[in-house]
């Protein structure tokens, strides 16, 4: 580790981590790296709750390719309520669920799609962001990263919770996040329940999706393991649409920094 990197700040370590050129994973490697040197308590905490996380088994429940995916109507950054068909109406969407504005992890993961939504327009598709916090920081969390896609708000997980994608963080990290962090505030609710970070596609309201990504299980703040793989989608590039559907997703699960090959 380089001795500039060691005399960081957190925030100037996401910086760096933002403005790296390099794939996601290796960005998120700056921020676990930052986490551990400032802050090895809460580092080991964030092991001890992963560790947890998979011996229960945490989201291995959850949707995977060729499943039925619920539907729903969430209110979106302007409080306006966006339902899923209306979504799917409108043409092939990619469907991200974030933890919060306040999470460093998440800020990365929208930013990397922020860089590439211009070419997911561009090939006919359009992205969705669903996380548990109040509008006023929806709305922040948006702006922050830029991202002309809608950041719709699933209040008290329940979304989350259908999809089997939502963890308790447990009384550790509870206390440990509590001293810099109001995520009840945030969220509206002292339940501490997060979603579990994840991506999946969807070309119309008929069709059943698959899981672009399924992150493991990141723990809740400025730390994660490597991805374990990718898990592919459904479609098969039997038309122009899902060869372009294939590309955008290809895109969003791969990283801005990683471009994918021509579909």
């Amino acid at each position: 580790m380089a001795a500039d990197d060691q005399a960081m700040t957190f925030e100037q370590s996401v910086q760096a981590a933002i403005e790296l050129d390099a794939p996601l994973n290796e960005r998120l490697g700056v921020i676990a790296a930052a986490v551990r040197r400032l802050n090895s308590e809460f580092a080991d905490a964030v092991e001890r709750l992963v560790d947890r996380l998979e011996k229960q088994g945490a989201g291995t429940m959850a949707p995977t390719a060729g499943e039925a995916m619920p539907g729903f109507l969430l209110p979106d950054d302007d409080g306006r309520l966006v339902s899923l068909a209306e979504i799917l109406a409108k043409g092939p969407a990619i469907i991200t669920f974030q933890r919060g504005h306040w999470c460093p992890y998440c800020r990365l993961n929208a930013i990397g799609i922020v860089e590439v939504q211009r070419e997911i327009a561009e090939l006919g598709g359009q992205v969705i962001a669903i996380m548990p916090e109040r509008r006023k920081f929806a709305k922040a969390m948006k702006a922050l990263v830029g991202a002309q896609f809608p950041f719709l708000i699933d209040m008290d997980n329940g979304y989350a919770l259908s999809l089997n994608l939502a963890i308790w963080v447990g009384a550790e990290m509870e206390r440990l996040m509590g001293l810099g962090l109001d995520i009840p505030n945030y969220q509206g609710n002292s339940s501490w329940f997060m979603p579990i970070p994840a991506t999946f596609h969807r070309r119309n309201e008929r069709d059943h999706y698959g899981s672009l990504r399924r992150s493991g299980l990141p723990p809740p703040h400025g730390h994660r393991r490597p991805d374990r793989g990718a898990q592919a989608g459904s479609l098969t590039p039997k038309d122009d649409q899902s060869a372009a559907l294939s590309r955008f997703s290809s895109v969003v699960a791969t990283g801005a920094r990683c471009r994918p090959a021509t579909a």
